[in-house]
């Protein structure tokens, strides 16, 4: 009996310092965002972000009262590119492909007249993982 309780427990402490090494479904993927934020004075312009991975543009969030919302934005295809683009009353979102596999993302905000600072948020997917840009324009 002794020796069967020599044989196995070493057996189970083994099995059990594998457990945490075996990946989960859903890890994290690192999106390689570069810059991972944007900031844009008053008169508004143009930004471009790079991603080391082909993400898709998913949807886009203004911050307001404390919290960020939902904004309505509309989903539009681009004809040359065939890819989906964010547009929103302050702002125009492009994501474009690079042959090597990675892509970039250009941001368009139009010239803040509302007296206040504004925020977005931009969210990127690659198949079930997201990752976030987000924009701030002063006012």
């Amino acid at each position: 009996m002794k020796t069967k309780t020599l044989f196995t427990l070493p057996l189970i402490i083994g099995l059990l310092l594998l457990l945490p090494s075996c990946s989960k479904p859903g890890h994290s993927v690192d999106f390689g965002l570069s810059p991972e934020s944007v900031t844009f004075d008053n008169n508004g312009g143009d930004a471009t972000v790079t991603s080391e991975i082909d993400v898709d543009l998913w949807s886009i969030s203004y911050w307001e009262n404390g919290e960020w919302e939902s904004a309505d934005y509309e989903k539009l295809i681009e004809d040359e590119t065939n890819r989906e683009y964010l547009k929103c009353d302050w702002a125009e979102v492009h994501c474009y492909s690079n042959d090597d596999g990675s892509s970039y993302i250009t941001i368009s905000v139009t010239e803040n007249e509302t007296g206040e600072d504004r925020r977005l948020s931009i969210k990127l997917t690659y198949g079930d993982h997201q990752d976030w840009i987000y924009v701030t324009q002063t006012k």
